[in-house]
């Protein structure tokens, strides 16, 4: 991003897609590494409605936008719209950044190699993983370099989930019935959409959940226990920082 913070002709944009977008730090976060590194590129919020969501990545091809970060309420939209696919999105389901390449779509991921960095960075070995969402379904591809245990209410959605990406998983259930132990695991990362975690009686000593409007009362948990906890706001910098090496090809070979 030139310095005089401008978009000109040679400027590559980028989008951030989502129904709040000017209230995320996503696009500030990003813009600030494009001009400390005098990189002729900027990301532009997009506040979209959910209505008017395939619409505007539909057009995305045609437009001088180059591609777009996707918030998650909009996440579960996006893989119907991609024109290419790629193993890792027909085997997870997920696609958090799309790129526009010869006006079709094409899909990329940030926020699961953006975790992977993170825990590289803690030296973490054992994390324990809640939930059966696509970004459970990512992290079980890209954390095969950690031990990792996956815990939700439904074995077989565990079990369909294993199946799916082609990895043997360590299941585990998890409901309000039960008394789970955690801390024997270096990190907990919730990827579900579970409201209550009054079941875990022992936390790991540091827990990671990215949903920015955080419903649950995993928060309040980990907190009265002294633990760390990162959310959404946390990794933003580590978000930006996988984003803009994946927009500017530092990591071509990972995705």
């Amino acid at each position: 991003m030139n310095s005089a913070n401008t978009i000109g002709n040679a400027t590559k944009l980028y989008g951030f897609i989502s129904e709040y977008a000017q209230q995320n730090r996503m696009s500030v976060s990003l813009n600030r590494l494009f001009k400390a590194d005098g990189i002729n590129m900027m990301m532009i919020p997009m506040n979209i409605r959910e209505d008017d969501f395939f619409f505007t990545l539909s057009n995305m091809k045609k437009s001088h936008v180059n591609g777009a970060m996707i918030a998650q309420e909009y996440r579960q939209n996006v893989i119907e719209l991609l024109d290419e696919s790629s193993d890792f999105v027909r085997k997870t389901g997920f696609c958090d950044f799309v790129r526009v390449d010869n006006a079709l779509l094409k899909p990329l991921r940030i926020t699961p190699i953006a975790i992977k960095e993170k825990l590289r960075a803690l030296h973490v070995k054992r994390v324990a993983i809640i939930g059966t969402t696509p970004l459970a379904y990512a992290l079980a591809l890209d954390l095969r370099e950690c031990k990792c245990a996956f815990f939700d209410p439904y074995i077989e959605e565990l079990m369909k989930l294993s199946e799916s990406v082609g990895v043997e998983i360590d299941i585990n259930r998890i409901s309000d019935d039960m008394s789970i132990d955690l801390s024997s695991f270096d990190i907990l990362i919730n990827a579900s959409d579970l409201e209550d975690f009054s079941m875990i009686k022992a936390f790991p000593a540091c827990v990671i959940s990215l949903h920015v409007n955080d419903t649950t009362n995993l928060k309040s948990l980990t907190q009265a226990s002294c633990l760390e906890y990162i959310d959404y706001e946390m990794m933003l910098e580590d978000l930006s920082k996988t984003a803009y090496a994946i927009i500017t090809k530092e990591y071509k070979n990972e995705y």
